[in-house]
């Protein structure tokens, strides 16, 4: 023992047992604790107790200049008084919970967990983004965020509830092509209904033949008769043609007798600023002016509601066309220069119109004054 320096007589708090002692030796750590090391100072009569604290300071290694600080206490077994090392401090030894709720086990380590038996575990789920799992429960409140119902009529309207916070409800059926919502007034769901008026296509017909009822729209003032007039060749005819808006199927002019040979192109033109016709809105085509009767061109163009413009320019001099009847053609205002003047409609000869209808439409057009100048024309929803 190559103790250099020992101090015995230093005590902890006012006191408080057992004392530390102070030793500073040039013995490692592994001479230190070997069995006996103390008994050297009992022998020297030091006053050593067991369980005193001692604070070591020895070598790292024998020889070395280095030293580390050791905390040791005094034990005796049989005759050794030896120094070993003191006992880590207290570790926790258990935890409690209220039964059925939470549960502590493992000792000195606790391990804490919902018991099993508590009535949430198994329908609880930590927050978060749900992910999975089947929505079993009540409908969830107005007030809520929710509707308060659990189910709905497939591709129904959906209303509040006869209450600020009142489950939701369903507007009987699901209504028919066509049918708006009508309001019932207060304190009542709406209801399906078709519209009196507005939004549906006129159905006005060709007198005496079968398509009459097919939603023809006409320009304003005809009333078809089997009048007809034989219209001037490569002459584009303008008439203003007021529509509902939807999109139109049909295009079509009727030829009373046939001519010998030559065809008919159609169109529709937006109006212009001026009443004039404007751009060009569709050009549907021809149809054969050695046929007779109700001849169409089957079109997919929609409307908006309003005015335009639907013209019909002939390669053939001869046949005749179904045009309106001056008892019943009112006069036209669109483009009219002055409120005396009847102004029918807008024409031209040009033959390259026959071709193609140009974009814009052709300009320097005169005004069509005679109603043999008309041809019966109509777009019409199939």
């Amino acid at each position: 023992m190559s103790i250099k320096d020992i101090k015995t007589d230093s005590v902890g708090h006012s006191g408080v047992t057992p004392k530390i002692v102070y030793i500073s030796t040039d013995d490692t750590l592994a001479t230190v604790t070997a069995t006996g090391w103390l008994n050297g100072l009992i022998t020297q009569g030091y006053d050593i107790k067991e369980s005193d604290a001692f604070l070591i300071t020895t070598k790292l290694t024998p020889n070395a200049a280095a030293s580390q600080a050791n905390w040791l206490e005094a034990s005796k077994s049989g005759g050794e008084w030896s120094l070993i090392g003191m006992p880590s401090p207290a570790s926790v030894t258990s935890v409690s919970g209220t039964a059925g709720r939470v549960t502590s086990t493992g000792g000195a380590t606790p391990v804490i967990d919902i018991d099993a038996a508590y009535v949430g575990q198994t329908s609880l789920v930590t927050l978060g983004t749900v992910t999975s799992g089947v929505w079993s429960a009540t409908g969830i409140a107005v007030n809520k965020g929710g509707t308060g119902v659990l189910t709905t009529t497939a591709y129904s309207v959906q209303c509040g509830g006869t209450t600020a916070t009142g489950a939701h409800q369903n507007v009987a059926g699901v209504g028919t092509t066509g049918q708006v919502l009508t309001s019932a007034g207060a304190a009542a769901l709406p209801a399906w209904s078709t519209p009196a008026g507005g939004g549906t296509s006129l159905a006005l017909g060709l007198n005496g033949d079968a398509n009459t009822g097919d939603n023809y729209i006409t320009p304003w003032g005809y009333i078809f008769t089997t009048s007809a007039s034989t219209p001037t060749v490569n002459k584009i005819n303008f008439l203003a043609i007021y529509v509902p808006g939807a999109t139109y199927t049909r295009i079509g002019v009727y030829v009373a007798t046939g001519a010998s040979s030559g065809t008919a192109r159609l169109g529709l033109y937006e109006v212009d600023t001026d009443g004039s016709p404007g751009d060009l809105v569709l050009d549907a085509g021809t149809v054969d002016l050695t046929s007779t009767g109700a001849l169409e061109i089957t079109i997919s163009q929609a409307l908006d509601e309003g005015w335009y413009y639907i013209c019909y320019i002939p390669s053939a001099s001869d046949g005749s066309v179904r045009r309106g009847v001056s008892t019943y053609f009112g006069m036209s205002l669109l483009g009219a220069t002055s409120i005396s003047a009847a102004s029918l409609g807008w024409s031209k000869v040009d033959a390259a119109q026959h071709t193609a209808l140009s974009d814009p439409a052709v300009s320097a057009l005169s005004t069509i004054t005679s109603v043999t100048g008309t041809q019966a024309l109509w777009v019409r929803v199939v």
